[in-house]
């Protein structure tokens, strides 16, 4: 997949965390996240969707800290790039939290086993 970016937020960046999620992005590199992730799930018995290892390689990546760096973070304009359409992107947003937090979110249910207690 090939997509044209602007650069605004990658030029503006506060901090090289930012800079670097960004580049993951442009560079297309969640498809390949997505296959390390199936392929370790697998090899753990794991029997989980393509599109649920699509949406957890998005995990660290869809938000960025704001300008101010006082901790608040705002949708990475890359993620809104990618991902336009609003649905999709509150779809993986849902995954990430259902399984970071080990508990239903907006319908979307925990898939994995918590890694952490």
């Amino acid at each position: 997949m090939s997509i044209e970016f602007d650069n605004t937020y990658l030029d503006n960046a506060t901090n090289a965390n930012d800079t670097h999620h960004g580049i993951f992005i442009q560079e297309n590199v969640i498809s390949e996240i997505a296959e390390g992730l199936k392929e370790y799930g697998e090899n753990n018995g794991y029997n989980l969707s393509p599109q649920y290892y699509q949406d957890m390689a998005w995990g660290g990546l869809t938000h960025i800290e704001q300008p101010s760096g006082l901790g608040n973070y705002i949708i990475n304009p890359a993620f809104n790039q990618v991902i336009p359409n609003n649905s999709d992107q509150q779809r993986i947003i849902n995954r990430l939290n259902a399984e970071k937090n080990n508990q239903s979110v907006n319908g979307i249910q925990p898939e994995g086993a918590q890694a952490c207690p």
